[in-house]
């Protein structure tokens, strides 16, 4: 459904829960989503109002913070632009 992420900045603002970037099991995420429990929807999706859809991030990002100012606007900071691979670690291990 293109909702699947891990790895997105968490944000709760009653009665919403927001999700900013984040990663798919191939690469970064740009898209904002959010989880609103009054509705027991997410938007976007098809129970979602249009004019409610957010923003994309300006650039994909994986494991961004972001935060809610007490005047409302949300920030979003961090994170890398994609996902590497990961290499195997050998550290502390020695040598056979």
């Amino acid at each position: 459904s293109g909702l699947e992420r891990g790895s997105a900045a968490v944000v709760i603002s009653a009665p919403r829960i927001y999700l900013f970037g984040g990663a798919s099991t191939t690469d970064a995420i740009a898209s904002n989503i959010f989880y609103d429990t009054t509705t027991d929807t997410w938007c976007p999706g098809l129970a979602c109002m249009p004019q409610a859809r957010l923003p994309d991030l300006p650039a994909q990002r994986s494991h961004p913070a972001a935060m809610r100012r007490v005047d409302g606007p949300f920030v979003v900071v961090g994170g890398p632009a994609g996902l590497r691979p990961r290499q195997p670690s050998t550290a502390g291990y020695p040598e056979k």
